[in-house]
């Protein structure tokens, strides 16, 4: 059975999507087999890989094909299901649905993905917004990954993210929240050093993973459409990115 980690954060900026791409491929090189799915009508993720965004989940959700038909293998063990801008009239249809049916509209990805079997992990990078389609992929998943950018407002926003978590368990949804992870960590400073505090202090240290790093490789290696493993493997960006993958591959 598939564990499905949706990786979320209201607040842009945090490396969300580097995040999801980095947690997927390191999976799949550990030999997992790994669906990441690009909810996000950017298509970051899909960006991040190097491959052309296409309509995946849009024909997915509205049921036009199954997602193991859709999904395309972009690494050894690694598929993807691709989102480009047409995602957005997929969202706007189920902000409408939710008035005459709302568990209809915000079960919609559940529903798609039900029955699919064949993958270790489902990895779902959400776009920077509380909307529909987040709250669909927290429907739909397991545990809630939520990266934070070691600063004081992203650890702020993380707080009023939570209040979504919180919403979607009251709709019946079996997600948890399974990771904090701290993001362009400069240990250096004070400032990050006393917001990783703040965050173990508020979450807990069991749920406050070890920081990723502040590494240039790992913006470089979106740039060049590569994952920190593939670009610059000895980097500390691909060393924290491992320790991260090592965390929630041991705990499955």
């Amino acid at each position: 059975m598939s564990k499905h980690i949706v990786v979320s954060n209201e607040k842009g900026g945090v490396g969300k999507s580097t995040t999801a791409v980095n947690l997927a491929h390191g999976l799949s090189l550990r030999g997992r087999s790994v669906l990441l799915i690009d909810f996000d009508p950017q298509g970051s993720a899909s960006r991040h890989l190097r491959h052309e965004p296409t309509p995946a989940t849009r024909k997915m959700i509205l049921g036009d094909e199954s997602p193991k038909r859709l999904a395309v293998e972009v690494r050894p063990n690694l598929h993807l299901l691709s989102s480009n801008v047409e995602l957005a009239d997929v969202r706007d249809y189920l902000a409408m649905k939710m008035g005459r049916d709302p568990e209809s509209a915000r079960g919609a990805l559940a529903q798609a993905l039900d029955g699919l079997r064949g993958y270790d992990y489902i990895v779902t990078d959400c776009s920077p917004a509380v909307d529909v389609l987040t709250i669909n992929a927290m429907m739909a998943g397991d545990e809630l990954l939520v990266p934070v950018s070691a600063d004081f407002l992203s650890a702020v926003g993380t707080e009023q993210h939570l209040q979504t978590l919180k919403l979607v368990e009251e709709l019946g949804s079996d997600i948890e929240l399974g990771y904090i992870v701290p993001t362009r960590f400069d240990g250096r400073t004070k400032r990050a050093r006393r917001i990783l505090e703040l965050l173990q202090d508020a979450f807990g240290e069991e749920l406050v993973t070890n920081p990723i790093r502040v590494n240039t490789s790992i913006a470089e290696a979106a740039h060049f459409g590569k994952t920190i493993f593939e670009h610059a493997p000895n980097s500390n960006g691909a060393a924290d990115y491992a320790a991260l993958v090592e965390t929630v591959d041991n705990e499955r």
